[in-house]
């Protein structure tokens, strides 16, 4: 028998806890103008309400990441995370997490962002071996001095901008 579920059968074009399929956390990076605020109606009420939604970029060959629409939670998490200028949050990792959370009335799952940001991948050996050896060799001293520059006494930086 085929498996079903309501997720697939009304998919949502916001990131949600069933997108996480059988991981329970996913490292995600912010794309470039990652923030933007858009209007959605709430439930109940025709008056729509603003929310920041934050965008990811995903790398070629990968499954896109949907959009993640901010409760108040998680947006005072990412500006902790990463500060309250979005100017410098593009390529910036963040890690999202499920968990049991209360939302209209109800307990259902919900996604996190997680108050930590990923650990950076460790260097093996053989990396750092080949980062030391494509590293480029220092030329070597010049004993008689012509790399040097000296200044000439006349010289002024309103010499340079007429």
């Amino acid at each position: 028998m085929a498996k079903v579920s309501v997720a697939d059968a009304y998919p949502s074009k916001w990131l949600s806890s069933n997108d996480f399929g059988d991981e329970d956390e996913m490292i995600v990076t912010l794309a470039q103008d990652a923030l933007e605020y858009q209007d959605f109606r709430q439930q109940g009420t025709d008056v729509p309400q603003r929310k920041p939604v934050v965008y990811f970029r995903s790398l070629r060959g990968e499954p896109k990441v949907k959009p993640l629409v901010l409760n108040k939670g998680n947006f005072e998490t990412l500006i902790k995370l990463l500060g309250d200028d979005t100017d410098l949050w593009t390529g910036k990792q963040i890690v999202l997490g499920v968990e049991e959370v209360e939302a209209f009335g109800k307990r259902t799952m919900g996604v996190r962002i997680r108050q930590r940001l990923p650990k950076p991948k460790a260097a093996t050996a053989n990396n750092a071996q080949r980062v030391q050896q494509s590293a480029p060799s220092q030329p070597p001293p010049d004993p008689e001095g012509w790399n040097e520059y000296e200044q000439p006494d006349d010289y002024s930086d309103d010499d340079r901008r007429s």
